[in-house]
């Protein structure tokens, strides 16, 4: 696992680390590829960021607003992400097709969000 937190220096679940090594990397949000670059919305979106996920959901929120995004799949490290995530999207006209009784109790898993309205 990278652990790659653009400048912070915090795991999956929020524990600060030191790294063993650093490097570059470039990241634009999907509402500026779309917005400023002129790339076509997205469909569906897959996040598998370990423990940024709001950061990037928080860089495509004009591009769901448009409507374009009808399904979001994101991987989430522990049970309250998981339970923040469906409140954000729920307000967003999205649904959860995963129960909150289905979470594990440890470990990541995947959730799927499908847009309702």
């Amino acid at each position: 696992m990278s652990q790659h937190q653009f400048g912070r220096t915090i795991d999956s679940a929020s524990n600060t680390f030191t790294p063993a090594f650093e490097f570059g990397a470039v990241a634009f949000s999907i509402d500026s590829l779309v917005q400023v670059y002129g790339l076509p919305a997205p469909n569906i979106v897959k996040i598998d960021v370990d423990g940024i996920e709001f950061d990037v959901i928080n860089g495509m929120v004009k591009t769901i607003e448009a409507g374009s995004i009808h399904t979001i799949i994101t991987e989430v490290c522990d049970a309250q992400t998981g339970h923040n995530l469906i409140e954000f999207f729920f307000a967003l006209g999205f649904r959860c097709s995963v129960p909150v009784s289905d979470f594990p109790l440890q470990g990541s898993f995947d959730l799927c969000f499908q847009k309702t309205k």
